[in-house]
């Protein structure tokens, strides 16, 4: 699944439609309730219609997608499908909540310049701490005041 994630966010910094690059610009979802998205039923921040949110629904249908093939698996049918469901509802809930009401998504928004952020790495370990003399703040792109935890 990580691979799957990794290689759609590539494929989204080359797309386009340059959401990443211009996350706060406004767009369609007619492509996402053509497939059926009920964006109503979504926290209100990631109702709003631009570009980042864009990028959230379709990264998370496609990790949610990647998610439910593999519990299929090893699970009887209902039972993958309701926790894909709670996966997915979980993390649009933590969306609104942090990267948009406590972090406004800097990570995202700051993606291509800083692999840092309050509440979120892009990888699948722990990244370096210059605070634990790991790595430095220059190495990182990143300032002091940058790595509140």
């Amino acid at each position: 699944m990580l691979k799957e994630a990794k290689s759609f966010y590539l494929t989204c910094c080359n797309c386009e439609h340059e959401c990443l690059k211009k996350p706060l610009e406004r767009i369609s979802f007619k492509s996402l309730t053509d497939k059926g998205l009920r964006i109503e039923e979504f926290p209100q921040p990631m109702q709003k219609k631009i570009k980042l949110n864009f990028f959230y629904f379709e990264f998370l249908n496609s990790l949610i997608s990647s998610l439910l093939r593999e519990l299929k698996v090893i699970l009887p049918e209902e039972e993958a499908d309701d926790i894909a469901y709670t996966v997915h509802t979980t993390i649009f809930v933590y969306l609104a909540e942090e990267c948009w009401d406590n972090c406004s998504n800097r990570c995202i928004k700051q993606h291509d310049q800083n692999a840092y952020c309050r509440f979120c790495s892009f990888g699948e370990h722990r990244l370096s701490c210059p605070r634990e003399g790991e790595t430095t703040y220059i190495q990182i792109m990143a300032s002091e005041e940058d790595m509140a935890h």
